[in-house]
């Protein structure tokens, strides 16, 4: 385990599986006894290639994964330089139609502005941007890149429901998917792994 800002060897975790990005819990069991008190401690990153999962103390550090990858531009997902875009813009992927099929706009590479549902609760974000990934999921547009008006706390492996105005019918639920952790891939600071090699 390593401590992402500080690029220190913090502990030793029982797999990378057992653990999903932005979760608390769990984690000071597996520290190193000098770091428990240093917390909370919430999981910033994996990087499976390396077997390397990245730790903060820092709740501002989770809101800038999902940018600053090697190659990334601006505006794509995983992409650019860590800005706010990093909690507003997200995958999500598995996505399901209750129709059978996708939107017709989203087909024809349009941008839809749709209300989209994070997880149980009154919050939802109306006027989300929601478009289709080129090249994902082929005609199903089953990946999608969604937008949101403002930040949330979002982490992978959660729902994200899309609702679209219906009219006098109210509001009519289009479909549902999964945030994919490729919104959170590794940044390129932690690759140096030079500081603590104990």
């Amino acid at each position: 385990m390593v401590w992402l800002e500080q690029d220190l060897i913090v502990g030793k975790h029982n797999g990378l599986w057992f653990h999903t990005i932005g979760q608390r819990k769990g984690i000071v069991p597996v520290l190193a006894n000098a770091y428990r008190p240093l917390g909370p401690w919430y999981v910033a990153a994996k990087d499976p290639s390396r077997n390397v999962l990245f730790v903060t103390n820092s709740p501002d550090s989770l809101s800038l994964m999902g940018g600053a990858e090697e190659g990334g531009t601006e505006g794509e997902v995983g992409g650019g330089g860590g800005s706010e875009e990093a909690r507003r813009t997200f995958r999500v992927d598995g996505v399901t139609w209750i129709s059978g099929a996708p939107p017709p706009a989203l087909l024809l590479g349009q941008i839809m502005e749709l209300e989209v549902q994070i997880r149980h609760g009154p919050n939802s974000h109306p006027r989300s941007r929601v478009r289709a990934l080129a090249g994902m999921g082929g005609e199903a547009a089953s990946c999608l890149e969604v937008t949101l008006p403002k930040e949330d706390s979002l982490a992978p492996g959660q729902y994200a429901a899309f609702y679209q105005d219906a009219g006098e019918e109210g509001i009519e639920c289009l479909g549902a998917g999964v945030i994919s952790e490729e919104t959170w891939r590794v940044p390129q600071a932690p690759y140096r792994l030079t500081v603590n090699k104990k």
